[in-house]
This record gives C-alpha cells, sequence and structure tokens, in this order.
C-alpha cells in the first residue's frame, strides 16, 4: 500500500515494464521519496521502539512457520491474510494453509503493526484510504518544503544514501553539509564579493580529487565564516571546482 500512495503523492503512475501495465515497486519512488513519520507526526520513542518490535515478531514468525513447513510460502500466507481481512470463506488448499501458517496469529501482529504506524503518522484506524492519502500527500508537500531548507529526515542513511553515509560518517559532517544547503537556497545571501574576506583564507585552496577530501573542503569553508554563504561564493574559495 505504501509503495502505491508514494506513486500517488508524487504525481507518477508506477508501471511494469511488461505488457501489462501494472503498478510494481521502484526503490527511487516509493522508499527514497516516501513521506515517514517522525516527531512531528507523533512518533515518539516508545512508538517507533514498539514498530521497531511489532516487525521483528512479524519476521520471526514468518520464517519459524515456513521452516516447519517446505511448501509454505509468503504469498500464499498473505493471499490468506487477505482473505480473512475481506471475510473470504477458504477453500481447501488455504485452510491448510492458514493451518501452517498460523494466519490468525499473522493477522493480529500485522493489525497492531499498522494501527501502530497509523499513529505514528498522526491519524486513527477506520480512516477511508481517500483520507489517509489525503493526510500523506500533505506530509509529503511539508517535507518537500524541509528539504528545500536543507531538513532532510533520513530515516536510514545506509540505504537512503549510501553514498553521503559514506563521506560523512559523524553528524557534526551530516550537520555542515545541511547548513552548506540552507545558505545555498537562503534569499539574503551575502555577494561573492563581501564572501571573499571572509574564506578564512589567504587565497583559493585547490579542489581535491577524492570525494572525501572534497568533503572536508566545502566543511572547512563554512567553518572558517560566520555568515551564510550562497553556493557560488563557496566556488570562490575553492579553485577549480566549478558547479
Amino acid at each position: 500500500m505504501f509503495c502505491l500512495v508514494s506513486s500517488t503523492i508524487n504525481g507518477r503512475s508506477l508501471t511494469s515494464g511488461t505488457p501489462k501495465n501494472r503498478p510494481t515497486y521502484n526503490k527511487s519512488r516509493c522508499f527514497e521519496t516516501f513521506p515517514f513519520p517522525d516527531g512531528d507526526t507523533g512518533l515518539i520513542p516508545d512508538l517507533r521502539q514498539r514498530i521497531a518490535a511489532l516487525a521483528e515478531q512479524i519476521d520471526a514468525h514468518r520464517k519459524r512457520q515456513q521452516a516447519g513447513h517446505a511448501a509454505l510460502t509468503l504469498t500464499g500466507m498473505y493471499n490468506v491474510l487477505e482473505a480473512l481481512r475481506g471475510g473470504r470463506q477458504l477453500p481447501a488448499k488455504e485452510k491448510t494453509i492458514h493451518q501452517q501458517g498460523l494466519a490468525a496469529v499473522l493477522k493480529e501482529l500485522r493489525d497492531e503493526l499498522d494501527a501502530a504506524v497509523l499513529q505514528a503518522c498522526g491519524r486513527e484506524p477506520g480512516q477511508s484510504t481517500d483520507a489517509l492519502l489525503t493526510h500523506l500527500v500533505a506530509m509529503n508537500a511539508r517535507r518537500a518544503a524541509e528539504q528545500k531548507t536543507g531538513h532532510i529526515r533520513w530515516l536510514r542513511l545506509e540505504f537512503q544514501n549510501p553514498a553521503l553515509a559514506t563521506l560523512l560518517p559523524n553528524k557534526e559532517l551530516v550537520t555542515l553539509a545541511s547548513q552548506a544547503l540552507q545558505a545555498d537556497l537562503a534569499p539574503d545571501s551575502p555577494s561573492e564579493g563581501v564572501v571573499a574576506a571572509t574564506c578564512g583564507i589567504q587565497a583559493a585552496q585547490a579542489w581535491p580529487g577524492a570525494l572525501p577530501d572534497r568533503v572536508r573542503s566545502v566543511a572547512q569553508v563554512l567553518a572558517n565564516t560566520n555568515t551564510a554563504l550562497p553556493q557560488s561564493a563557496i566556488e570562490a574559495c575553492l579553485k577549480g571546482s566549478g558547479p
């Protein structure tokens, strides 16, 4: 559901690469752009831990049942789960899956997880799909506005932006990178002439070839000044950096 919601939020329909033209999962559109909940929506630390614990219980339950029944598949288990939620009668084959997969336990865990996630998003169970979509679209708009000011609420940085996680291993450099983006977008940033006197160096420094060294160079320029710097000013302090 979250994948399809994300595709709607971003104004694009995710379609398969086959002639069937059906929605399919796309990491860059579904995961990386999804407006995940945070403290501003009600995701307090205790609730975060509860969601994590429920997810672990669900994963352990599925693996445990599959380990004991070689023919049991996740697809089969979740088809039965949807049948239970929809009140559909189970044929003999699905009754076997129900028993082997302990589908009633899976349903209870999934219902608890769904309720916890809705709470983290600031919603209550039982709302219509349209209401949830409207709420998520509004969340997405707020996240987009935050990102324009350099405030990015990374969920799992090592997955969403592995390059940044590698280059910026500590929180201090991540903060400096966000400050640089905020300065670049600031409408009242000083001119290059003013910045030339605040670079903190006698002459523009050579632009390093290695990415980690480049990050350190930009961080040093920001650390040497007490004023907001536009991107053009940072470039002026680093000889040969280009755009």
